[in-house]
Parts: C-alpha cells; structure tokens; sequence
C-alpha cells in the first residue's frame, strides 16, 4: 500500500497509540478524541485518503461526524471506516445511510483490516449488507417511437429504443449515483409508477 493519510477518530488514547503504531509503515496517522477536535484538525489536513471512525464518543457517536464530512465537497468520496465494539446490523444500516464505507467489529485483525483499507482506499464503495435493496420509483414513457424513463430520486432521464433498454440504462445510471453518493439517495413517496404512450 502507498504512504497514505489516515484520520483516526477514538477517543481512547491507548487505541490511538496502537492503531498509529500498528499502521506507521503505510500511513501518517492524524489522531484525535472528539468531534470537536476532529473538526478544527480536518480543516488543516489537505489530503485525508481514509477516515477510520469510532462508533462510541464521548461528544456523541462516530456517525455524527461522518455526516458532517459528507456534507463538505472534499470528503464525500474519501472512505469512511467504523469501527465499534458492539457491531449490530441496525448500526451498520444507520452508519450505511449516513454514508460510511464499511462499518467493522473492533475485534477484527489487523490483517483484514489492512484489507479493508487497501481495497476502500483503491476502490471506494459502500459495502452492502447481504439482502439490502434500494427501492428507487421511475417513470416510463414513450414518444415517437423512444422509450424513456425519469428517476426523480436522482432527477435523471435516459432515452432507448426499447423499454427493457431504458430500464437497463436507468439501473446503471441509479447504481452509478448510489455509488457516488455513497448510498445516500433521498427516498422520493407517492412517486407513480406508469407508462403513457403519447401518439406523435
């Protein structure tokens, strides 16, 4: 792994101490023990390549920072690790929603989470738990012989010969913005689902 730039919010010092340690041949490891701090440290640290989390704070949870970083332009793609003690997948499909990359049980080894780093660091993505789904309504229509289909979620619209082409494209275009967004696509309610087909 290249010399990176971790940020690593714990606010136990010893945890602080092992995890610099334990990662000072790949990375320079910026500390510190709340959110507060966090904030002021981030605003001087020009090239962050991973956030790695505490879930338990003693200024609030881990996830309140994460939010805040995702609302600031330079942090919305960087890879946001949790770590936390007490791992349920209630906390992992919160800290999904509020656009961590991964959330990890502190017990995990070094070695995978080394993995996890490398892999989040070359590759961002928000790591699903197994049976998640995203539920995003569209509308389909056809005019002049052109099948389209709008996502008001993500206010995009694409244009096919058929409709299982436009439905193709709009699923890429949808997976493409999840993964952009890091999974935060705002639900849209009482969206109807129909086709009109408009005589030219």
């Amino acid at each position: 792994m290249q010399k990176q730039t971790f940020f690593h919010l714990e606010d136990s010092r010893i945890n602080q101490i092992l995890f610099q340690k334990t990662f000072e041949d790949v990375a320079d490891v910026t500390t510190a023990q709340s959110i507060g701090d966090a904030l002021k440290l981030i605003a001087d640290e020009p090239d962050i390549t991973c956030f790695i989390i505490d879930y338990k704070l003693h200024d609030g949870d881990g996830l309140t920072f994460v939010k805040k970083i995702r609302s600031l332009k330079k942090y919305q793609t960087v890879p946001v690790i949790l770590l936390t003690a007490t791992l349920t997948d209630e906390i992992e499909r919160e800290a999904q929603n509020t656009g961590v990359n991964e959330s990890l049980d502190k017990m995990t080894s070094n070695i995978d989470l080394r993995k996890v780093l490398a892999d989040q660091i070359k590759n961002p993505h928000i790591k699903r738990i197994k049976g998640q789904e995203h539920r995003i309504p569209c509308v389909t229509y056809e005019l002049n012989a052109k099948y389209y289909q709008f996502c008001p979620a993500i206010k995009e619209l694409v244009e096919a010969n058929t409709p299982e082409k436009a439905e193709a494209k709009m699923r890429a275009v949808i997976k493409d913005a999840i993964s952009k967004r890091n999974g935060a696509i705002a639900p849209v309610h009482a969206i109807s689902q129909h086709s009109h087909v408009i005589d030219g």
